[in-house]
């Protein structure tokens, strides 16, 4: 890299970087360089100090809250990438049968029997093209469910971290001192 966009770059790196909390699509989390919303009241930014003043990104506690959370999110992320598998490969299974009996459907004789046939592709081809509907309905209300689950577990568990984050803020706070010869306060 050229020494003075180094030069330049150090700066930033010594101040740290502004970071943005938003609700994104689908109520998760997002963390951004930029705003991430248009509405600022939707815009929340965080304190990163703290994490440059201990240079390891925060405290054990922090970052092992942070794992916490991330976990929470690892494991929606895998539910609903789960269910799309699921349903994709029955999208799969009902486009390739579709496309089997469109295939055949093509290949008619053009004569009373040709057409009884025809018909009666057309009518497993309308079959399938309803169970698709239907497929993709049950996916939207499944994953919406699912959504709405994960977004309850995220928000608990960044409340149990902010609970935590206060109690031990509150317990850095220092005790006043009494001093020699004055009577204890209660």
């Amino acid at each position: 890299m050229n020494p003075i966009a180094m030069f330049l770059l150090l700066p930033s790196l010594a101040f740290g970087q502004s970071v943005f909390k938003c609700q994104g699509e689908n109520g998760v989390t997002v963390f951004s360089q930029r705003p991430c919303a248009d509405d600022p009241a939707k815009v929340e930014q965080v304190d990163t100090s703290r994490s440059l003043k201990t240079g390891s990104g925060g405290s054990v506690e922090s970052q092992s809250e942070f794992a916490q959370l991330n976990s929470v999110r690892r494991n929606c992320d895998n539910r609903i990438a789960s269910i799309n598998s699921r349903y994709n490969a029955q999208r799969g299974r009902i486009g390739g049968e579709i496309a089997r009996l469109e295939a055949e459907a093509s290949r008619a004789n053009n004569n009373l029997a040709g057409a009884t046939w025809e018909a009666g592709l057309r009518q497993q081809i309308a079959g399938l093209m309803a169970e698709r509907g239907a497929l993709a309905s049950a996916e939207a209300q499944e994953l919406a469910a699912v959504r709405a689950e994960c977004q309850e577990a995220i928000s608990s568990k960044e409340s149990e971290i902010e609970a935590a984050r206060k109690a031990r803020e509150s317990k850095q706070e220092p005790e006043p001192q009494q001093v020699e010869g004055e009577p204890e306060k209660n």
